[in-house]
């Protein structure tokens, strides 16, 4: 029989795109390295799921309609402060303002890019606890 592995700490990621076949892609392959991952395709979804979700790190699509990432990203910014990790992600190379996101990945997702930053929004999470 083999030993069970120790559990590591819940790490929540919230993933936001108009494009619903987008951010399910991205959840799961953030959900195959045993992340939790919760998906919206607003940004008043995105703003309702992060009130039970809190979650450490939110991908955000910039360009969707009524609520854009930059609006979703302040608002983000202005409840939950500087814990949670803010990234836009986008398909247009020029379009995000500096502010509340704390980085950008270019659509389509490189996930070795993606991981990287998981990896260090963990790590910074591990340090601050």
């Amino acid at each position: 029989m083999s030993k069970p592995q120790p559990s590591s700490p819940a790490f929540n990621v919230l993933v936001v795109d108009d494009d619903p076949d987008s951010a399910e892609s991205l959840a799961f392959c953030l959900q195959q390295d045993g992340r939790t991952v919760r998906c919206a395709t607003s940004g008043e979804e995105a703003l309702a799921v992060a009130e039970t979700f809190a979650p450490h790190l939110a991908l955000v699509d910039i360009f969707m309609p009524r609520v854009d990432g930059h609006a979703l990203a302040q608002e983000l910014r202005r409840r939950f402060g500087t814990g949670m990790v803010l990234v836009a992600v986008t398909g247009a190379i020029r379009s995000v303002e500096t502010g509340a996101f704390d980085f950008q990945l270019t659509k389509p997702v490189d996930f070795g890019q993606l991981e990287q930053l998981c990896r260090l929004s963990q790590s910074q999470r591990s340090a601050a606890a």
